[in-house]
């Protein structure tokens, strides 16, 4: 072979192994990615377990009874109280549902990220008051 045929047997190599090297990176970043995502996904659940406990806490205390709850506000999600009695959780785009206790007399609420909520028990319906924490 001359030094042409060797220089450009080198520069195929060097240019397969670049690729390699970028295709790695790209599939660890993806990962990553991923990992990211679904462990605040796992957050956005358990933030709801906690409101569906308040929520269940104020219900099963009877009339009068009410709970103070802060929930988190440092991810975006969303938390929707259903009348139907059923906690919505979402994170961009998955989302789930909690059961509740009360599946009836129960105010659709959509609560906000780094909110405060009164959770009130009258006369077996749950009412939800927004307070600053």
């Amino acid at each position: 072979m001359d030094s042409k045929g060797i220089a450009s047997v080198d520069l195929l190599l060097a240019t397969l192994v670049a690729f390699v090297i970028f295709g790695s990176f790209i599939s660890l970043i993806s990962t990553e990615t991923s990992n990211v995502e679904t462990s605040e996904l796992a957050r956005t659940r358990i933030v709801g377990e906690k409101i569906a406990s308040a929520i269940n806490t104020a219900y099963m205390g009877g009339n009068g009874y009410k709970v103070n709850i802060t929930i988190p506000g440092d991810f975006n999600y969303s938390a929707i109280v259903r009348s139907n009695g059923t906690l919505a959780m979402g994170y961009k785009g998955q989302s789930f549902d909690i059961l509740l206790i009360p599946r009836t007399n129960i105010s659709y609420t959509n609560m906000t990220p780094g909110k405060g909520y009164t959770i009130r028990n009258t006369n077996g319906y749950i009412y939800f008051a927004v307070y600053n924490p």
